[in-house]
């Protein structure tokens, strides 16, 4: 099986893979989405690009955490990245991301 399914990558990169990201993307929301990125599916991950997963997991956690807003999580689309990749907290605390 080639394609990794975002929920399987989520779990594998939560909370194991957190670096300094100085990277911090815009949240887009339905008014803000110039490019159509939410309206779009997602492409799903293949094994060869983990190391793009991981760069999106990184981007995704330092745009929530500069926010300073208490979600639950944050996909890439809300990032204007088509990618099927997300972080998720359980407690909608930083550290469980």
């Amino acid at each position: 099986m080639a394609k990794i399914k975002a929920n399987i990558l989520a779990i594998v990169l939560m909370g194991v893979f957190m670096s300094a990201c100085t990277h911090v993307d815009p949240i887009l929301n339905t008014s803000t989405d110039k490019g159509g990125v939410l309206s779009t599916k997602t492409k799903d991950l293949t094994r060869e690009e983990l190391p793009l997963a991981l760069e999106i997991h990184e981007r995704l956690r330092a745009t929530l955490a500069t926010k300073g807003k208490v979600a639950a999580g944050l996909a890439a689309p809300q990032i204007g990245i088509g990618r099927s990749v997300f972080i998720y907290s359980f407690d909608r605390t930083p550290e469980n991301l």
